[in-house]
């Protein structure tokens, strides 16, 4: 991740208009105000298919067309330039809806947990808390989540339009997986730091649950390669996140599925890149190298309504055990076994609960670069 820069807001929009022709720009409602350059407009819409714009971001652009109508960017929407495409799953595509379900509600409960604690403590007390228990109920929530959960669980609970709550999330996993699905190089462009860190929390759950589904195959062909432990060994927390008594830690060496070279990875791959652009008075930007062998994951997902493999029959493998507070020595086992899981609104998926609390507890490495 690099660091927030200035920078000469010609020579990247110059870089945006010699992009090579089959690059897409995924762009946020934020982009479109009068503050964009308006060389960037131009920028965008040189190119067929160029400017994609996903359904969330449409419907919250209704307004601002509304009135902007002389706009080129508005024009071009509103008159359906080839120049601009509109990125979304068929309606009939049940699988593809299914996946793409499961990691946005995975993403969109980062905005929750805060929602969450208010509810419980009015089922608690009878009512909602006072300005001295919110004080202390947000310190405890600071203290469990971090800075970056703790932001945007605040702004989850501050939403005006709940049906403009998951745009950020919709649009971070559209965009990813057109550059895995079309091995096209994708731009997400915003103004709305929130975009970049879900893209961060996105590109990581897809390589731990990618590196999981790999594993699988490895720990399903050779069991005897690895050794196990019984998972009432680990405790509490792993009793409410799975169920029934036949789970299994599994002992692997870091060697084996960490790092860009980990010998679980395939030989050969299909590379595709896919950026996320944060523009304003300042720049800053986030790369993920993903591959298109990925794909493979989206499909096991869907098929799965949510697991990493389907190699176990409704047994699930997971990576790491972390948030789980299990003893230091099997934090470094994944577990093979029954996931409790919660039943998505649509009935497509259901989302297994140690899913849910990765997402929302950030325990993941995050590295911003700083200038010397």
């Amino acid at each position: 991740m690099t660091p927030k820069s200035p920078y000469d807001a010609g020579e990247f929009c110059e870089g945006v208009a010699d992009a090579p022709e089959d690059v897409a720009f995924f762009c946020d409602t934020s982009l479109f105000d009068r503050k964009t350059d308006a060389r960037l407009w131009d920028a965008l819409l040189n190119g067929e298919g160029k400017m994609i714009i996903v359904p969330p971001v449409r419907r919250e652009l209704d307004p601002w067309l509304a009135s902007n109508g002389a706009h080129p960017a508005a024009r071009a929407i509103l008159d359906g330039k080839s120049s601009v495409e509109f990125s979304g799953i068929a309606p009939k595509d049940r699988r593809g809806l299914a996946v793409a379900e499961y990691y946005i509600e995975l993403l969109g409960f980062r905005k929750k947990p805060l929602l969450l604690r208010l509810a419980e403590f009015k089922e608690e007390h009878g009512r909602l808390p006072d300005n001295e228990e919110r004080r202390e109920l947000m310190v405890r929530l600071h203290e469990d989540l971090g800075p970056r959960g703790y932001l945007l669980a605040k702004k989850g609970a501050e939403a005006k339009i709940p049906e403009n709550l998951l745009t950020d999330e919709t649009l971070v996993y559209l965009a990813m997986k057109a550059g895995i699905v079309t091995g096209r190089e994708v731009v997400i462009l915003s103004k709305d730091e929130d975009v970049l860190e879900q893209f961060y929390k996105l590109q990581w759950l897809l390589d731990t649950h990618y590196r999981a589904m790999l594993l699988a195959d490895a720990f399903a062909a050779e069991p005897s390669r690895f050794a196990t432990h019984p998972m009432s060994k680990g405790g509490a927390d792993l009793a409410e996140m799975f169920e029934g008594e036949d789970g299994a830690l599994v002992e692997r060496p870091l060697w084996l599925i960490g790092g860009p070279h980990a010998p679980i990875l395939p030989p050969y791959c299909r590379p595709v890149t896919v950026h996320c652009w944060i523009i304003g008075e300042v720049v800053t930007s986030m790369v993920f190298c993903a591959e298109m062998e990925m794909e493979r994951l989206l499909l096991t997902k869907a098929a799965t309504g949510g697991l990493n493999t389907y190699k176990f029959d409704k047994k699930n493998l997971h990576l790491w055990l972390a948030p789980c507070d299990v003893p230091e020595h099997l934090r470094g086992c994944p577990v093979v076994a029954h996931d409790a899981r919660a039943q998505s609104a649509s009935g497509l998926i259901k989302v297994p609960l140690f899913d849910a609390n990765q997402a929302i507890y950030c325990g993941e490495r995050f590295m911003r670069a700083t200038e010397n």
